[in-house]
């Protein structure tokens, strides 16, 4: 299992979207704990702008923050990952 850069280290808000095959799953995190306010959201997306935000009902806690260090998702899906602004530079990682 090798550690995939989703969004490089960066306070700006940023997006990127991980396709997850059939059978497979995915944990994400980020590079250091998150202060409050700040989080990693995560969308049902086609690839393209249609997204639809992921309830906590469908994937456990569907978003990485102050409380929750890690999400796991699982496929098949095109997840689109959002990162609040933060107040020091975060990467978010994912693992298969």
């Amino acid at each position: 299992m090798a550690r995939t850069t989703a969004i490089a280290s960066t306070v700006a808000a940023a997006d990127a979207d991980v396709t997850v095959g059939a059978g497979e799953s995915i944990t994400v995190w980020t590079s250091q704990l998150l202060e409050g306010g700040e989080s990693v959201s995560v969308y049902l997306t086609d690839g393209a702008s249609e997204e639809v935000r992921v309830s906590e009902e469908e994937a456990g806690t569907a978003k990485v923050y102050a409380k929750n260090t890690c999400v796991a998702l699982n496929g098949p899906a095109i997840f689109r990952l959002k990162k609040t602004e933060t107040a020091a530079a975060v990467a978010v990682y994912y693992e298969s």
